[in-house]
């Protein structure tokens, strides 16, 4: 079979050889041109759809990885970071808080795009406490313009069970922040700080402080099993006035262990083992936990009114009770809308938005990080092209299609974004282009990628 095959390849060559023999001289010329044409083409597909892939990215189905690399201001690419071409704009905290989440140096942003998240529990809990107060507030007054129909006592239903749930997630948040405060904050500075001698890591001009230190970290550990029990088993059918009451006054005592450990750190000396900086650090995060906590009691405040209220007004309202009066009535709902955008304005500023559309161009904060309000998070310079202004860029970060020329930046989302421009002379450093701003971060490869495609960076 082999011989066969070898014996018919070798004929089906000889006659198209004979025929191409039998050509005049220019149409063995245009053949020639025609299939360097078809292997030109062959090789540019090839690279232009595997370059910058492997075999891995092929195969994983993962996000492909990109280089981005920033454009110079100056009229060339130089791989440092860009000149201060265009406005920037500095981001800086509304609140004080733990970061949890930062966009990447380099993303393109639009107006409104979230470029950082601080830790927002407490916050949300307050929101949602708020926004059953309202409902219930203006459930109440509804009341008092008519006799209650079965839908109306149906609002005042919700209006409580939102309550009861508020309450649950306001009672669990409380937890989550008073076991982190006491293990994670105070932890660090005691060598063994579950047993029943712990003992701190720093020395200390005041042994007495040292002592009270020790001892409320102690009684602490009823609290924390406590809460850590109850945590499994509250439902909103639980007694949560009484478990606010409780959860109330074991947030006070942690805050006051809290101050304790202040103070001492206040009074700390510096060793070899735990230097200032150490010290810095413990009294930055602790105070950041008594930030917390005050936050959790006016949360747990906030809570307990919202369920009182709802409760009473659902009580009044099977009972048929329509006697409230319209004016404290009206109050109520004016109170419970203050307090409504008071929170939503504490839960917007836990989140950071973009002011402006641009691109990242640093950020001072990292996921974890614990900034004051006034920090600075993030900066981004604002995005408008240069008319005129020439920049130089690799030859392979410019993708050529039928539609023109394009580099490519990353928005928000991880996602390819593409920038049209207009491309000129190449060089030894690369090839020339006009149309952007000189802001952008753009794709150093960009072969094999093409616009909407989810990338790592």
């Amino acid at each position: 079979m082999r011989d066969y095959m070898k014996k018919l390849l070798t004929g089906a060559l000889s006659t198209y050889w004979k025929r191409f023999n039998d050509l005049g001289i220019r149409q063995k010329l245009a053949v020639a041109i025609a299939l360097v044409a078809v292997a030109g083409g062959v090789v540019y597909t090839a690279l232009n759809y595997y370059g910058g892939k492997t075999v891995g990215d092929e195969l994983s189905g993962k996000p492909p990885s990109v280089e981005l690399i920033p454009v110079s201001g100056d009229g060339e690419h130089t791989g440092n970071q860009p000149s201060a071409l265009g406005s920037e704009v500095v981001i800086r905290a509304e609140t004080s808080g733990k970061i949890v989440s930062v966009l990447p140096t380099g993303t393109r942003v639009s107006v409104g795009a979230i470029i950082a998240r601080f830790e927002n529990s407490a916050q949300q809990a307050a929101l949602l406490q708020a926004e059953g107060s309202l409902e219930a507030a203006k459930a109440s007054f509804e009341k008092t313009q008519g006799g209650l129909r079965s839908e109306k006592i149906a609002v005042l239903e919700t209006a409580f069970e939102n309550a009861q749930s508020a309450a649950v997630a306001t009672l669990l948040s409380a937890y989550g922040i008073v076991d982190s405060a006491v293990r994670d904050t105070a932890g660090q500075v005691f060598s063994n700080p579950d047993s029943d001698t712990p003992q701190p890591i720093f020395s200390s001009s005041n042994s007495q402080r040292r002592i009270e230190l020790v001892n409320e970290r102690v009684m602490l550990k009823t609290v924390l099993l406590r809460e850590s029990t109850t945590a499994n088993t509250i439902t909103a059918n639980s007694n949560l006035s009484s478990e606010l009451t409780a959860t109330e006054k074991e947030v006070r005592e942690v805050r006051i262990f809290i101050d304790t450990l202040i103070s001492s750190l206040n009074e700390a000396i510096a060793t070899n083992g735990v230097t200032d900086t150490d010290i810095a650090t413990y009294k930055a995060a602790a105070t950041g936990a008594r930030t917390a906590l005050t936050s959790v009691l006016s949360s747990i405040a906030s809570a307990r009114a919202s369920l009182e209220t709802t409760q009473k007004n659902l009580e009044e309202g099977l009972s048929g009770a329509e006697d409230t009066d319209r004016a404290v009535s009206t109050a109520t709902v004016k109170q419970a809308q203050g307090a409504y955008d008071a929170a939503l304005s504490a839960y917007q500023k836990t989140i950071v938005r973009a002011p402006a559309p641009g691109t990242v161009v640093s950020c001072n904060a990292s996921s974890g990080d614990v900034i004051s309000v006034g920090n600075d998070v993030c900066r981004i310079r604002s995005t408008s092209a240069v008319s005129g202004k020439t920049f130089i860029l690799p030859l392979s970060s410019v993708k050529y299609t039928p539609l023109g020329a394009f580099v490519f930046v990353v928005s928000e989302e991880a996602l390819l974004e593409t920038i049209e421009v207009t491309t000129g002379l190449v060089t030894a450093d690369g090839i020339t282009v006009t149309g952007l701003s000189g802001d952008e971060f753009v794709v150093r490869d960009v072969r094999g990628r093409k616009a909407g495609e989810k990338v790592n960076f």
